[in-house]
């Protein structure tokens, strides 16, 4: 009889511990707690840099380094070889974005390059410069980038470079612009006389 109380004290301890076990996981206490997210929030430089990738999304950002006085900010980006007017029309745009970010710049560049220019033995040439526009946080600072003229960045710019290719593109391009207007204005002006005679 005393093995038959001791087999019914076993079993019991054995059901009121599984019985606690399971109704402590169905709790939700036991080892399985879902994992928890801790959000760490941005400082202001994070924040900065952030808005400074954007901008340069387009391109390769070379360089973002910050110091009291404002970003350094370098980008790079690949082109069609064009003609001046649309490399700074390019050139504004990632100004302009630059500005509207209200990063406070210290320094800032833009180098356009090409991999379509080939050289005097027809060889295509990779990555070659075609334009350069650097400015200096006054001059940043200084341009109304909203009314802005691009034609003028070489006039303003503290840094400016463009490959001798491209001025000689512009210049065919005037000189054919002009020859145009040459014989149009030849052309009304024989058609002109072949009237009267």
């Amino acid at each position: 009889m005393r093995s038959w109380i001791w087999a019914l004290a076993v079993l019991a301890v054995v059901v009121v511990g599984g019985g606690a076990f399971a109704v402590g996981m169905l709790l939700g206490r036991g080892e399985s707690r879902p994992p928890q997210v801790h959000l760490v929030p941005m400082t202001p430089e994070e924040k900065e840099l952030q808005k400074i990738k954007i901008v340069a999304s387009g391109g390769e950002l070379v360089e973002a380094s910050r110091d009291p006085e404002g970003w350094t900010v370098r980008v790079t980006y690949d082109v069609k070889p064009l003609g001046p007017e649309r490399l700074h029309d390019s050139t504004l745009r990632f100004f302009r974005e630059l500005a509207r970010s209200g990063v406070p710049i210290r320094e800032s560049s833009i180098e356009l390059k090409t991999s379509d220019l080939k050289d005097v033995w027809g060889n295509t040439l990779k990555d070659v410069p075609i334009l350069r526009v650097g400015l200096k946080r006054e001059t940043f600072e200084r341009i109304n980038w909203q009314g802005f003229d691009a034609n003028n960045l070489e006039r303003v710019a503290d840094e400016y470079w463009i490959h001798d290719e491209v001025k000689k593109s512009q210049q065919k391009q005037q000189g054919q612009d002009g020859s145009q207007d040459q014989s149009d204005q030849a052309g009304s002006g024989q058609g002109g006389q072949g009237g009267q005679g």
